[in-house]
This record gives structure tokens, C-alpha cells and sequence, in this order.
């Protein structure tokens, strides 16, 4: 079964969901509020899981290949003092990519995949054709509108709408 889909936030969980689906043949459009990927922090520790998912994505090598290995996991407590330390094995992973090379990664193999990402473009709900019942993305907070975007998907008549990604405040002057 194949479909549409429109995913709000084209951070990692937007562009991840978008890849996942493009892959299986959908059509995606992912709606980033931003004018660009937003490449926010230094490096992110992918653990097992997250590196099985970008393997079933085919862009594990991508987003590994200059990445540092973790083979110790230490815990410290405030004063710098280790309070829990383990040694990782070849069967559960760590590794530590820059943030950007992820992202990057992420979003050429959605395009690369027939996937879009439409930039400057903000989600602020979705109305299924058939029942007319909203998904909200953005709820208000006194003046405040803030984008709702909670990794949740539903399903509509003619495909799936994706909210991925935090709550952040979009803007003061949108009309309710």
C-alpha cells in the first residue's frame, strides 16, 4: 500500500519518518517552519537502536563514516566524580556524529529517495477530506502560538499526516 504523506518538523524524527516512507514508495512532502535544516549542537550519541533504524535506511554508512566510536560509557555525578562505568561490546554500539552530518544525510536520502521538503513552510493542522476531523500542530498559549510536534501520525483518506519533533513557539500574530 502506498499513499501520501505530509510530515510537520524536518528535524531528525521528521526527516527519519519521511525517509522511512518515501522508501516504502509514498509520496512525502516534509514542511520544515525553518528556511533551512536546522543544525543545532555539536555532536548526538546514536545508541543501538537509533544505529539499526538508520541501517534499515540505508545511511548508516553515511552518518558513520567519520563518526568517533564509544567503547566506554561513563556516568559522573556533579563533581565529576564516575558513579557507573561500562565497557561497550560490538553487539550494542555507540557512536557520536556531528549533528550536521546526520541531518545532511538524512535529508539527501529523502530527496534522493522522491521525498520533498518544502522549507518556510509551518504546519498548523491537518484536516482529513473525508470526516473533516482536525490533527492540531500548534495550540495557543495566551498570545503565543506554540507547533505541536509530538512524533504522533494519523491516518486520512488520501494518506498520513506526521508530527515529529518538541513544542516551540511559532509566532504571536497568527490569527486564531
Amino acid at each position: 500500500m502506498s499513499g501520501s504523506v505530509e510530515i510537520a518538523g524536518g528535524g531528525i524524527a521528521g526527516l527519519t519518518a519521511g525517509l522511512a516512507f518515501a522508501r516504502k514508495g509514498w509520496r512525502v512532502c516534509v514542511h520544515e517552519q525553518d528556511d533551512d535544516l536546522r543544525i543545532l549542537g555539536a555532536g548526538i550519541y546514536l545508541w543501538e537502536n537509533g544505529l539499526r533504524v538508520l541501517d534499515a535506511l540505508g545511511v548508516l554508512h553515511l552518518v558513520t563514516a567519520d563518526a568517533i566510536p564509544g567503547w566506554r560509557h561513563e556516568k559522573r555525578d556533579a563533581n565529576g566524580e564516575v558513579f557507573a562505568a561500562s565497557r561497550l561490546t560490538p553487539s550494542f554500539r555507540l557512536y557520536v556524529p556531528p549533528r550536521e552530518t546526520l541531518l545532511v544525510s538524512l535529508y539527501d536520502a529523502l530527496i534522493a529517495a522522491g521525498g520533498k521538503v518544502e522549507f518556510g513552510s509551518r504546519a498548523i493542522s491537518a484536516r482529513t477530506p473525508r470526516t473533516s476531523s482536525i490533527l492540531p500542530m500548534a495550540e495557543r498559549r495566551g498570545p503565543i502560538w506554540w507547533s505541536r510536534r509530538t512524533a504522533s501520525i494519523r491516518r486520512s483518506a488520501t494518506g498520513w499526516a506526521c508530527c515529529a519533533g518538541g513544542m516551540r513557539p511559532i509566532s504571536s500574530a497568527i490569527a486564531s
